[in-house]
């Protein structure tokens, strides 16, 4: 139960947030389906074991074997990510930032989350700290 404990927070800490507000624009549906992919391929991708393509969802790590490596930890102590709930009425996009909350379950326990993201050279990145 501890280890589970342990599992979820980890989990979690990619995506601790600080908040931002929403503003709207020309681009703003084009960018909200563009974050909506970057979730699903993150979670996709992670639920494969497939780290090296789960770290092209990312941007701000530091060391791209040890973040990997993280991963795949990770992985190995939570199983499956399933994503319970997606609104993409709810992302939040100011300027190269966006903020998004999801639904999750991880180690049968249902939770939600804020995700922080960043545009990087035209392209939604989740923040690896956040």
């Amino acid at each position: 139960m501890r280890r589970s404990k342990i599992a979820v927070v980890l989990i979690m800490l990619l995506f601790v947030t600080s908040l931002f507000v929403s503003c709207g624009g020309a681009n703003s549906d084009t960018n909200k389906a563009e974050i909506e992919q970057v979730i699903r391929g993150y979670v996709s991708s992670y639920n494969a074991s497939d780290f090296e393509e789960t770290l092209t969802y990312f941007t701000g790590y530091d060391n791209e074997q040890d973040a990997l490596a993280y991963l795949a930890f990770l992985k190995s102590i939570s199983g499956e990510l399933i994503l319970v709930n997606f609104d993409q009425d709810s992302i939040a996009v100011t300027g190269n930032t966006a903020r998004v909350p999801v639904e999750f379950i991880i180690m049968g326990e249902q939770g939600s989350q804020w995700i922080n993201l960043q545009k990087e050279n035209g392209s939604w990145k989740i923040l690896w700290e956040q």
